[in-house]
Order: C-alpha cells, then sequence, then structure tokens
C-alpha cells in the first residue's frame, strides 16, 4: 500500500452511505465521478519516507484523529486536542500535492535569490586586499548558480518532500479565531485532494486570511482575524454558507473532489474555473 497524502481516517468521513470503505471521486480534469475504495486513493508509493510515515502517524495524525472524532460526536475539546487539530491541518496544508508543485516552481527562485544575496554580500566585503579573492569566488558563483538551477541538489528535493511546517506557518495558524460551523443536510459538505483551503492573495498570516478546513458532511472549521486569537465558537450556518464552502471545496482542489454521492453541481462548479469566492464575514 502507497504512502497516503491523505490520511484514509479523515476521508472515512466522506465515505459513501452503502460501504463505509468507499469513497466517490470526481476528477476535475478528466472531468468524471468514479467510486474506488479509501485505501486506493490519495497515495502514491513513493510520496513519503518511510520515516517521515512513521513520524506522521505517531506525532500528528494519531493525536488528531482523536480530536476529529470527538468533534464528530459532538464533544468539545480539550486545549491540548486543539492543539492537536491545528497542527494537523498546519501539515495537511504542506503534505498535499498541490503545494508540492508550488514549491518545485519556486525552486528556481529560490536559487538565484541565494546565489544574488551571496554576491552582494560579497561585493561589500571586496577591498584591495582581498579583490583577486573575491573575483574568484564570483566567477565560481557564476559557473555554480546555472547547475545548481539545472540540477538542485537533494537536500532542496528532500526538503521538498517534508510536510512540516515552520513556526511562522504554526504561528499563524494558533493565531487565527476559530468558528466550528453546523451546515444543514441538505447542503452535505464535500472535501478534496487538498483539504486546508486558503485564499493565497492573502496567505495565512494578514489581517483578511481565511482558511477552511472541513471536518465532515456536515461540520467545517474557519481561521480567520475576525475574532481574538486563538478563541473557538460554535455556530449553526444556513445554506447559503454550506455553498460558498463547497465551492471553496471544488475550486481549491488540485485535481481531485471527495463525497460521500457524486453530486451533479460538482461538475457546474468546477467547469467555471475560478468561479467568484468570497470572504466570510461575521
Amino acid at each position: 500500500m502507497g504512502k497516503h497524502w491523505i490520511p484514509q481516517a479523515y476521508l472515512r468521513a466522506f465515505a459513501t452511505s452503502q460501504d463505509p470503505l468507499q469513497i466517490h471521486m470526481y476528477d476535475k480534469s478528466a472531468r468524471r465521478w468514479t467510486r474506488a475504495a479509501i485505501k486506493k486513493v490519495a497515495q502514491d508509493s513513493e510520496y513519503f519516507s518511510q520515516e517521515t510515515e512513521e513520524r506522521l502517524a505517531r506525532e500528528v495524525e494519531g493525536p488528531a484523529h482523536v480530536a476529529l472524532a470527538k468533534l464528530r460526536e459532538g464533544h468539545w475539546l480539550t486545549e491540548d486536542e486543539g492543539g492537536d487539530l491545528l497542527r494537523y491541518i498546519a501539515v495537511m496544508i504542506l503534505r498535499v500535492p498541490r503545494h508540492r508543485e508550488f514549491a518545485r516552481k519556486l525552486i528556481p527562485q529560490t536559487i538565484t535569490s541565494v546565489f544574488e544575496k551571496n554576491r552582494t554580500e560579497l561585493a561589500a566585503l571586496r577591498s584591495p586586499s582581498n579583490e583577486r579573492r573575491v573575483l574568484a569566488i564570483l566567477r565560481e558563483l557564476e559557473r555554480l548558480e546555472p547547475l545548481y538551477q539545472a540540477a538542485p541538489d537533494e537536500m532542496l528535493k528532500h526538503e521538498l518532500r517534508t510536510p512540516w511546517p515552520s513556526d511562522v506557518i504554526n504561528g499563524a495558524i494558533f493565531s487565527m479565531a476559530w468558528r466550528l460551523i453546523r451546515v444543514p443536510r441538505s447542503c452535505p459538505l464535500l472535501t478534496s485532494d487538498n483539504p486546508a483551503f486558503y485564499f493565497s492573495g492573502y496567505g495565512l498570516g494578514g489581517e483578511e486570511s481565511e482558511l477552511t478546513f472541513v471536518i465532515d458532511q456536515g461540520l467545517v472549521l474557519l481561521g480567520s482575524r475576525q475574532g481574538v486569537p486563538g478563541s473557538l465558537h460554535e455556530l449553526e450556518a444556513k445554506r447559503p454558507l454550506a455553498k460558498e464552502i463547497n465551492r471553496r471545496v471544488i475550486v481549491g482542489a488540485d485535481r481531485f473532489v471527495f463525497s460521500a454521492f457524486p453530486y451533479g453541481w460538482v461538475e457546474t462548479v468546477a467547469k467555471k474555473g475560478e468561479p467568484d469566492l468570497n470572504r466570510i464575514i461575521w
């Protein structure tokens, strides 16, 4: 069995009513629904190292799945359990293919920035006594930069494959005000291969930032800067808010949308490409 970028325990909350081990999956590229075993979706045999897989299970997934089960059963979380869930969400942002592809595209820019920084610092140190040495190092940098651009080293590739959030990302998520929203049964929620949605233009740390994480078909966590940092409130929502959440899920999906039923309107939303998405003002 492969390494799952979306945990199976999370996806089971969106299983079909006929079989708790099956899920419906909409492929945005192929524009069609299929039904598949949860253990076979959102995974790849080489996606994580065995060490990373074991650490994820032990430090992130195990504690957070306890917290998720309590929320689904209608229980409130302790402070520690809330922290476990927020760490899970932070890791979820980084573990998915969408983030890996985004980070991969940043490699050339990152390499250029590092070499430019080195050149600037060397130029500032240049003096008559070390000019020959500095010029030799600058020539070496000119030689090495295209080599790194053509073949980024293994350390950089390894960083792309690790799902551990920085202190900055954790800080941004833990400092949000959170709302636990229950939606009407008439508008069940979906999830995707990118379950933690945020507006890329706002990021995670800005005043207008919002983070959406669907817990199950009737429950969603919404984080924002609207409220006391670190607070959590429980609310009931009407159908329009549930529809906005589902639009975010579909637009934010890298390729696959997961649900308990093959809803026809998912294809309608997906065909629009980038429909208007609205901030939620409390």
